[in-house]
């Protein structure tokens, strides 16, 4: 098992939301992955439904809101998980190519327990690739220290976003740290 961790500027897929998207694809193609799932995409998945129709890819996007789910495109599939919790349904063991999330480790609330669910569900051979805030940065530092209707508050002002679509969740930070040699 290989583990690594690169700063956002070293990252080629986070400088702005087609690098990100095209970062995917590309990881994707290179792994000939064909069942892939999304954590915690909910409304918002990276790829497009054109991507992922024309690519003949089983693309399941996830969250834990079955409320976020329904704005999703119907192109994706879709379930409500838990990926921290204890207990994962067993027709998801070994079952994916490749996992992937964006801006979703800091929601965790069980870190430990969320990344041995992606290795139980990863196939052998797969992959998973994450891009999350740790709490190296004062904006992030704010947002878990801050009430919620505060920080709410700030991200709407410094921030603006559609609330509909990209809602502000809470974030926990559990296991989101890093970059470290000791993670």
């Amino acid at each position: 098992m290989t583990i690594s961790f690169q700063n956002l500027e070293e990252f080629p897929g986070w400088h702005n939301s087609t690098n990100h998207q095209t970062y995917f694809e590309s990881l994707l193609t290179k792994q000939a992955a064909k069942y892939v799932l999304e954590i915690g995409s909910g409304a918002n998945p990276i790829l497009t439904p054109r991507y992922v129709h024309d690519k003949g890819i089983s693309y399941v996007t996830s969250d834990v809101d079955s409320k976020e789910l329904e704005k999703a495109d119907p192109v994706f599939k879709r379930i409500v998980l838990d990926i921290s919790s204890g207990v994962l349904d067993h027709g998801l063991t070994g079952k994916f190519d490749c996992i992937l999330s964006t801006m979703v480790g800091e929601h965790i609330s069980y870190g430990a327990q969320y990344h041995k669910n992606i290795f139980k569900m990863l196939k052998p051979g797969g992959i998973s690739a994450h891009c999350f805030s740790t709490l190296g940065a004062m904006p992030f530092v704010a947002n878990r220290i801050l009430p919620e209707p505060i920080a709410d508050f700030l991200l709407q002002m410094y921030a603006p976003r559609d609330s509909h679509k990209s809602g502000k969740f809470k974030a926990y930070y559990s296991w989101s740290r890093g970059p470290a040699k000791a993670w």
